[in-house]
């Protein structure tokens, strides 16, 4: 919504980033659940801190491409975080593991 606004008022923007921010947390809860389930316990440590060292990662990333791509105006912005939530919704839809209902061995051999 906000990359289709000329000029959105601050309290739009607060909203909006408030509505995110409270999906954002949402997903990221049932992937930090999810994610454990899918690492034998032996590899679940490293499994784990992979993963989160590429959190770290793209927490470093993600400001700096923010400030490179103000310069062609915020829409740019929210547009890049959306490209972004689809390209990983697409991903996960094609290749995520079901795990309900399932042993760990089953899961993940």
């Amino acid at each position: 919504m906000l990359a289709t606004q000329t000029a959105p008022s601050p309290d739009q923007v607060l909203l909006y980033v408030t509505l995110a921010y409270f999906f954002i947390s949402t997903i990221n809860i049932g992937v930090y659940l999810y994610t454990p389930e899918l690492y034998p316990t032996r590899a679940r440590a490293l499994g784990v801190g992979t993963a989160t060292a590429w959190l770290r990662f793209a927490s470093m990333i993600g400001p700096t491409a923010v400030g490179y791509m103000i310069a062609s105006g915020m829409g740019s912005v929210f547009w890049m975080f959306a490209a972004a939530a689809l390209f990983a919704a697409l991903i996960t839809g094609a290749f995520a593991i079901e795990t309900k209902g399932r042993v760990l061995e089953e899961v993940s051999p």
